[in-house]
């Protein structure tokens, strides 16, 4: 379980320690935004082997409260970079016309979600828009981009990913493209081969 304080707590440990020059991780981009400032600061290393949230890599991030260059490195690539190439491979190699977004909401989720909207929209692709967009919602693309947050509840989450697969269905979607953990990629996958939409990529 990831957990932003606990990364905090780490990384006070971390450079206080004079024999510790690097680290490896973390793997979760929330935590990762907690931790690049104060290691940072500390001069000390991260190398993270998993974490693809654009900014996390760019001074110009809105989420991180400083403007330097930062001892943060990463394996993986980008999002931003993923969604151009998933664009390109769904749109322009398999001629999907028509994609229903969504996303658990998680910072992962919402950076992949809205860096795919982006790539698809300028490559002349069409998207599904949520009817009932969740109010509370302060993302401008909320119209366009799907979010069902997690609630911890498992049947809860099917109902909802069952409604709202039922409210698209309607507008004839080529292909649903889901940014999120793996838990809640996989309700969607049981409810979409339970729905009218089963026959969807």
């Amino acid at each position: 379980v990831a957990e932003a304080q606990l990364g905090e707590a780490n990384s006070e440990e971390f450079i206080a320690d004079p024999q510790v020059a690097g680290i490896i991780g973390p793997f979760d981009s929330g935590v990762a935004l907690k931790q690049i400032p104060l290691i940072n600061q500390g001069g000390v290393a991260m190398i993270s082997p998993s974490k693809t949230v654009t900014c996390l890599t760019l001074t110009s991030c809105n989420e991180i409260s400083m403007s330097t260059e930062r001892n943060f490195f990463r394996l993986a690539t980008t999002n931003d970079l993923l969604a151009e190439k998933l664009t390109k491979y769904l749109l322009l190699n398999n001629q999907y016309a028509k994609v229903a977004i969504f996303t658990d909401g998680g910072l992962y989720g919402k950076d992949l979600a809205n860096a795919f909207y982006n790539n698809w929209r300028s490559s002349g692709g069409d998207i599904v828009y949520d009817p009932t967009p969740a109010p509370s919602n302060p993302d401008p693309l909320k119209d366009f981009i799907i979010t069902i947050a997690s609630t911890g509840d498992e049947n809860k989450q099917k109902a909802r990913y069952k409604e709202k697969l039922q409210e698209i269905a309607k507008q004839n979607p080529d292909i649903i493209f889901f940014a999120g953990s793996t838990n809640q990629m996989k309700l969607l996958y049981i409810i979409k081969q339970e729905s009218s939409l089963s026959d969807l990529a």
